[in-house]
């Protein structure tokens, strides 16, 4: 393996590809280098390690995504560093390294490790994946990354321990339980001037958890001097990509419910903290999100039954 081909990757090296990428529609190379070396002076490096890893697709003239790549982004790239370069092995004996410790998922190193695995971790400390103990010589994947983490070791095929799915689910519905607190929160925040209403906001999926939604709050139409009940689902999401997973019952909800029925996606910062600036509310999810065009979706499970 050429370790030099590696040292030094940033996210925001793959950041700026990508959106050089997306901005170009004739997808030049000599306009991608030129721009790209505008601000950094590794466009050769990065290059061949993004077509080492199937990304990327280029010729003498031009550079295009891979057919089945939409964007450049963390998790794909090391997705396909895994399944597709020559840093294979390499990276997937150091991520399959994390297990539990101290009921997190986290990797202590000895130091001809902490040496042979520099440049990935340094490349997963960039990205903000895992941050570093120095008392304790132990390296923690950040919660808010755990989803992320699961994505990677399923897309490329890596070992995962049943006590480390078993930190990211219970991780996952502690930030989600988290998450619906904040916009309770939220909610009564936003109804203040109206005492009646904020005293029946309703925290529902702490005692039915087959309703569909988290939340029952209230809508005010000023204009008409009326209110109405809504019905919020919160989800706890990545600031990065506010990706979430929606079942079948809050999608018949959502449905029904129309206008009535609230999307909250609440970002996530780290297991304690959330950006409450940047909540996005969405009326009508079941239009604006499962029926439009700017949401892409993908199935990740099925249900059988025999006939």
């Amino acid at each position: 393996m050429n370790e030099k081909k590696f040292i030094g990757i940033k996210l925001e090296h793959i950041n700026l590809f990508d959106k050089l990428l997306q901005k170009t529609s004739t997808s030049q190379h000599v306009w991608i280098k030129k721009e790209y070396e505008n601000n950094y002076n590794n466009f050769r490096q990065l290059l061949s390690v993004l077509t080492d890893s199937k990304l990327i697709i280029q010729t003498d003239k031009k550079i295009f995504l891979a057919p089945t790549i939409h964007e450049l982004n963390i998790d794909n790239f090391l997705v396909h560093l895994i399944n597709h370069s020559e840093y294979s092995n390499h990276i997937q004996k150091y991520i399959e390294s994390y297990k539990k410790i101290d009921g997190q998922i986290a990797y202590k190193p000895n130091r001809s490790d902490n040496v042979k695995y520099s440049n990935i971790r340094n490349l997963l400390i960039d990205s903000d994946f895992i941050h570093y103990n120095a008392s304790s010589n132990i390296y923690y994947f950040h919660p808010n990354k755990y989803e992320s983490f699961l994505n990677i070791l399923y897309k490329s095929g890596s070992v995962i321990s049943p006590e480390v799915l078993k930190i990211i689910k219970e991780s996952q519905e502690e930030i989600g339980y988290k998450a619906e607190l904040e916009v309770l929160k939220y909610e009564e925040k936003r109804l203040k001037d109206y005492q009646k209403l904020q005293n029946r906001i309703s925290h529902v999926s702490q005692k039915d958890s087959s309703a569909g939604y988290d939340i029952k709050s209230w809508l005010v139409e000023l204009d008409k001097g009326t209110f109405y009940e809504c019905y919020i689902e919160v989800k706890a999401v990545s600031k990065d990509n506010l990706k979430f997973y929606w079942s079948r019952n809050e999608l018949l909800k959502a449905k029904r419910e129309g206008s009535k029925y609230l999307l909250y996606l609440v970002p996530v910062v780290s297991k304690d903290k959330f950006d409450l600036k940047n909540i996005e509310i969405i009326p009508d999810p079941y239009t604006n999100v499962f029926k439009s065009e700017d949401w892409a979706q993908q199935i990740e499970s099925y249900s059988f039954k025999h006939l």
